[in-house]
């Protein structure tokens, strides 16, 4: 097996014999939530998933890359990233063998942050409290809270690694 840093230097120095490697090396990340309106939270981070996966020689590989999630407005909540997708069933599939999830969206007024790669962080709020959203073990971490009264927003999961 090839680390993916090996067989690029095998090819700059021209001794690339040309054999698949049985293996590749990957780092898949998803894209980010969007951020709350005004003193919303945070957006999270888009998953992140590496390691190393076998491959067919001859096969055709699907990839998809996640996009971010579109900011919050005075009339519409955040949305959440993406997911990106190693070895997917076709070309911008959204399931596949090797998932990052897309990133919470940080909320608004009133809102807890939503679940994600990481999750988003909670919106503003004057009374009690709110809660940043979940982040998926191995892949992110959880938006941040906002335990008390106050009039900003917590910060999005931060990417894992």
């Amino acid at each position: 097996m090839w680390t993916l840093g090996q067989v690029s230097q095998a090819v700059r120095n021209q001794n690339w014999t040309g054999i698949v490697p049985p293996n590749v090396e990957y780092l898949v990340v998803a894209g980010g939530g969007g951020s709350g309106y005004s003193t919303g939270g945070g957006g999270g981070a888009g998953g992140l998933l590496a390691g190393f996966s076998g491959i067919t020689a001859g096969s055709q590989l699907w990839v998809t890359v996640g996009a971010g999630g579109a900011g919050g407005t005075t009339a519409s909540n955040a949305g959440t990233g993406g997911n990106s997708v190693l070895l997917s069933t076709s070309s911008g599939a959204t399931t596949g063998n090797i998932v990052a999830s897309g990133g919470g969206a940080g909320q608004g007024y009133n809102t807890n942050g939503t679940a994600g790669g990481s999750g988003g962080g909670a919106g503003r709020w004057e009374v009690g409290a709110k809660y940043g959203g979940p982040g998926i073990s191995g892949q992110g971490n959880s938006g941040g809270n906002n335990p008390n009264a106050n009039n900003s927003g917590s910060g999005g999961g931060g990417g894992a690694g």
